[in-house]
């Protein structure tokens, strides 16, 4: 569970979106305990707009980035701009889960860099089965469902947000042991089977992709 929301804090270009007050090292919204809907179940296979920002530091950055997955090939892909080696990049992330090999793509300019490890983990959509409804909030004018996790699972917290009538994810709050707190919004999430071709790589690159240096920040 951490990893993923590890992968999605690290992984969104600025965008003017109103900042919640903080208070105790976590947006304060206002709440209303209402009756308990059904628990979260994330789809199968979906696409979704992501922001994230590093709440913890003022100067980490907010990043953009594309999120998709699809529960019947197994695979998933995230696309963004990211800082990498002290340039911005246009970053690509596959992970074949039959193969159990992560793909690392680096765009600069013209020039394309592709890195092959094994999947870190085989966990890469939410599982929300410890997570326990908190009531109602409102956050930029919109009614959520709040769910946290302050379980001895996972050293932390998690907060999730799902909009009352999509049903859809609105935001997930992490705020680790150390105090490392990343707020990632959902500006768009669509239900549905995913191009296969998402998830390929053109053979011109995939015969050029190595192992990462030793000590390598993928």
């Amino acid at each position: 569970m951490k990893s993923i929301l590890v992968a999605l804090a690290l992984v969104a270009c600025v965008v003017a979106f109103p900042m919640p007050f903080i208070k105790n090292g976590r947006p304060n919204q206002s709440h209303k305990v209402s009756a308990t809907p059904d628990i979260p179940v994330w789809p199968d296979a979906f696409s979704a707009t992501i922001i994230s920002q590093n709440l913890s530091d003022p100067f980490g950055g907010t990043l953009f980035f594309r999120w998709f997955w699809d529960n019947t090939v197994q695979k998933g892909r995230i696309d963004g701009g990211f800082p990498w080696k002290d340039v911005f990049v246009i970053r690509t992330i596959i992970w074949d889960h039959p193969k159990g090999v992560q793909y690392s793509l680096y765009a600069v300019n013209d020039q394309i860099t592709c890195y092959t490890e094994d999947i870190p983990t085989s966990q890469y959509v939410p599982d929300f089965s410890n997570f326990t409804y908190v009531g109602e909030s409102v956050i930029d004018y919109q009614t959520v469902y709040e769910w946290a996790d302050q379980s001895t699972r996972n050293p932390g917290e998690y907060y999730l947000y799902f909009e009352t009538k999509k049903q859809e994810p609105f935001r997930f709050e992490t705020l680790d042991e150390n105090g490392f707190q990343i707020e990632s919004t959902f500006f768009e999430f669509d239900e549905g089977t995913q191009d296969p071709e998402l998830f390929k790589i053109p053979d011109i690159i995939k015969r050029s992709c190595n192992a990462p240096p030793s000590k390598f920040d993928l």
